[in-house]
């Protein structure tokens, strides 16, 4: 994401000091909003003072140390070359194209929350995503099978190859409907008295998508228990994606981030399997995951073993 948004930072910049600090300020505020329900159930201000004290001087100090990438990005601005996404919102400013509505304070603000945009999220569908390799060794071969096919074993997968893989994305959607890392969408209220399939819904009421139900639900997903990419698949080499798979929400409050997210699941995803073998820590043929919920009503596989090995070239 710091790559995305600053393109000063390269592949070794996990052991630079400031993206340590950056770090620790995501993780800061990952395990803060896990405790509570701060934007479902208000609390009093003095009290989300004392809860936030920390995570607001850690967001002052990722703001501190963006300013100045912002500032180098404005010392060396050429509308001719757009390096990432800061130069995009200088140049979208520059032009006129926000009428006059963008102030300063309004990109520290984004580029703060786009540098966290999925952070929790994306770990948890990933985690399940390298079990699920584990628990099924037939699909990650045939993963593999077709990376090593359209990849080739002497260089990376990039994004263009996306296109090119329907299989392995197609294990990646079957993985997010299996998991459901957000089995409940964030809370909706009715605006206005409403009627939903013949149900009366009074104005001010808080409305909850099951996507779980959704999910796992027989009239959409045939055995829906059983994890097949195929499902996923148009004649074996197109994928199709059906209106009832939402890990990302519907409509208007669908998650803004979706395709940036789809994105980084399948460079990590792609990458890992396209050097590692997944297996069960012993080797057993009897792994399997079991979830939970957390306090903030992600759905978390539990704490599991597995290892990984060295593809040979």
């Amino acid at each position: 994401m710091l790559s995305l948004i600053f393109s000063q930072w390269h592949r070794n910049d996990e052991k630079d000091t400031n993206f340590q600090e950056i770090l620790k300020s995501l993780c800061l505020r990952a395990q803060c909003l896990k405790q509570t329900f701060p934007d479902v159930i208000p609390m009093p201000s003095f009290l989300q003072k004392i809860r936030f004290k920390s995570v607001w001087e850690r967001m002052r100090l990722q703001r501190d140390y963006q300013r100045k990438l912002i500032n180098f990005h404005k010392d060396t601005f050429d509308p001719y070359m757009i390096r990432d996404l800061t130069d995009q919102l200088m140049m979208y400013v520059e032009n006129g194209d926000d009428k006059g509505l963008f102030a300063s304070d309004d990109m520290e603000n984004l580029l703060l929350e786009i540098s966290g945009s999925g952070f929790e999220e994306t770990a948890i569908t990933l985690t399940w995503l390298l079990g699920y390799m584990a628990m099924y060794p037939a699909v990650q071969g045939q993963v593999q099978k077709e990376l090593d096919y359209v990849v080739g074993r002497d260089k990376d997968p990039c994004l263009d190859d996306q296109a090119l893989l329907p299989y392995t994305v197609a294990t990646i959607c079957e993985a997010q409907r299996m998991a459901t890392v957000m089995p409940f969408l964030y809370p909706h209220q009715a605006v206005k008295k409403s009627m939903l399939q013949g149900y009366d819904i009074p104005k001010d009421t808080w409305v909850l998508c099951n996507v779980w139900s959704i999910h796992y639900d027989a009239k959409y997903w045939k055995n829906p228990k059983k994890f097949d990419p195929t499902r996923f698949l148009k004649d074996g080499k197109t994928v199709l994606i059906p209106d009832f798979f939402l890990p990302y929400g519907l409509g208007m409050r669908e998650c803004p981030g979706q395709a940036l997210a789809t994105l980084e699941i399948f460079l990590y995803f792609s990458h890992i399997l396209h050097h590692m073998i997944i297996r069960s820590a012993d080797d057993t043929h009897s792994f399997y995951m079991e979830g939970e919920l957390d306090s903030f009503l992600h759905h978390k596989p539990k704490p599991f073993l597995i290892k990984a090995i060295k593809r040979e070239d």
